[in-house]
C-alpha cells in the first residue's frame, strides 16, 4: 500500500502539464509519460486484492489527474495508448474498492447500505451495496461533474434474469462518471465497451455479486 500511496501522489506532480497551446511534440511526450504512469498504477493496482475507501478516494484523485493530462494530449499517437491504460487502472481501482465494499458493509434491514462515495474534477464513483431484492428500491446515482446528477433506475425483474445470482448475498452496484472521454477527450461522443458518452459525461453501470459481474 505504500508503494500505491507513493505512485498515486506522485501523478499530479510528476507529470509535464498540458495546455491550450502544447506543440505536438509536447503533446505526445505528455500522452507518452501518462500511459507510463498508468501502466504504472493499474500494475499496482492488479495487486490488490481490497481497497477501502480512504485508499480508493487517494487513487481517484491520481487517475483524475490523469484523465486531465490524456485530455490535454488527445489526438497525439499515444493518447489512444494512454486512454487505454487509464482505463485498465480504473477499472483496476474500481475491482479492489468494490470488494472492500461488499466485505465490509453493513446492510441494514431496507437493504441498502451507505454507498461508497468517490469524487474527483474528472472521476466520480458510488459503490452501492444492497440485498439484490432492494437493488431496484431507488435510483443508484453519482456525480457526474455537470451539476446534474447521474441514475439509474434498475428494472425491478432485473435480478430474475441474472443468471447465477445469489439471491441471498450482497450485490454491488457500481455507477461511475467521468468529464473525459477516454477515446475522445472531454465529452465528444462515443461507444466504447460498456461505457457511452453523449454530449455530457461518459457513464459506467455494473452489477456484481461475489467478484463476478
Amino acid at each position: 500500500m505504500e508503494v500505491l500511496a507513493s505512485l498515486t501522489v506522485g501523478i499530479g506532480g510528476g507529470l509535464p502539464l498540458g495546455g491550450d497551446d502544447i506543440s505536438d511534440e509536447d503533446a505526445e511526450d505528455l500522452a507518452s509519460a501518462t500511459a507510463t504512469a498508468a501502466t504504472e498504477l493499474a500494475a499496482v493496482l492488479a495487486t490488490v486484492q481490497q481497497l477501502d475507501t480512504v485508499a480508493a478516494q487517494a487513487v481517484t484523485s491520481g487517475l483524475s489527474s490523469l484523465f486531465g493530462l490524456m485530455a490535454a494530449s488527445d489526438g497525439s499517437p499515444s493518447s489512444a495508448s494512454a486512454g487505454e491504460q487509464i482505463s485498465a487502472a480504473v477499472e483496476q481501482m474500481a475491482r479492489a474498492a468494490t470488494a472492500a465494499a461488499l466485505a465490509t458493509a453493513t446492510v441494514p434491514s431496507s437493504g441498502i447500505a451507505v454507498p461508497v462515495v468517490l469524487s474527483s474534477d474528472n472521476l466520480n464513483m458510488t459503490i452501492n451495496v444492497r440485498s439484490p431484492s432492494a437493488l431496484a428500491a431507488e435510483p443508484i446515482s453519482c456525480d457526474s461533474g455537470t451539476g446534474v446528477a447521474a441514475a439509474v433506475a434498475v428494472p425491478a425483474d432485473l435480478i430474475g434474469s441474472i443468471p447465477g445470482l445469489d439471491p441471498s448475498v450482497p450485490v454491488a452496484a457500481v455507477l461511475r462518471t467521468s468529464r473525459v472521454n477516454l477515446h475522445g477527450g472531454l465529452g465528444d461522443g462515443g461507444n466504447v465497451g460498456n461505457v457511452t458518452s453523449s454530449a455530457g459525461p461518459t457513464v459506467s453501470f455494473k452489477i456484481s455479486q461475489g467478484g463476478a459481474e
